[in-house]
């Protein structure tokens, strides 16, 4: 082969080896390219959100502190009506203790002590005359059945000396003097 056909070869050869790393080297710097555009600045946005999650989770740790001390001061409210409403007056008391009583018993003492000590209620003590011991029976079972009286104890039952006539017949009726206590709580 002449030597100048060689040469040629040996050119072309060369030039078609350049191309191709040439070519190489160009899809290179074109595939980072494309990687830099298409993947790293997507992933931006899912920094910059991630950022602004990071903000959304700060203002809604200040909203729970918030809520916190709003819970916190209205539970000091709820604890102190609680301190009044556990001291309310006697009104309800005599109220249910007129809807207790039956037609034949009658108080002649009442007598209400709020002790500080006890912390649970009010000491109750009942003092009274009933025309018979059933009477009075109906009146123990129904105050001892309603949830304000608790603790309701017969202290003592005794005939009493005092005397009456009946509007029906003259003979005098002998009165049972009683005695209850009891601790009132109010619900």
């Amino acid at each position: 082969m002449p030597a100048r056909i060689v040469y040629r070869r040996r050119v072309v050869h060369r030039a078609c080896f350049w191309s191709v790393c040439l070519l190489t080297a160009l899809a290179m710097i074109a595939g980072a390219f494309v990687y830099q555009t298409r993947v790293i600045k997507t992933q931006r946005p899912v920094l910059q959100s991630l950022d602004e999650i990071q903000m959304l989770l700060g203002e809604r740790t200040s909203l729970l502190k918030r809520i916190r001390a709003e819970l916190q001061s209205l539970n000091q409210q709820r604890m102190a009506l609680a301190k009044i409403t556990k001291n309310q007056s006697y009104c309800q008391v005599l109220w249910r203790l007129s809807e207790i009583f039956n037609d034949e018993t009658w108080l002649t003492q009442l007598s209400i002590d709020r002790s500080r000590e006890m912390g649970t209620g009010i000491q109750m003590g009942l003092t009274g005359l009933s025309i018979s011991n059933a009477t009075l029976g109906n009146f123990m079972s129904r105050i001892s059945i309603d949830p304000m009286f608790n603790d309701v104890r017969l202290v003592y039952a005794k005939e009493g000396s005092r005397r009456i006539k009946s509007t029906s017949s003259d003979k005098p009726l002998k009165l049972i003097q009683f005695q209850i206590e009891s601790l009132v709580t109010y619900r």
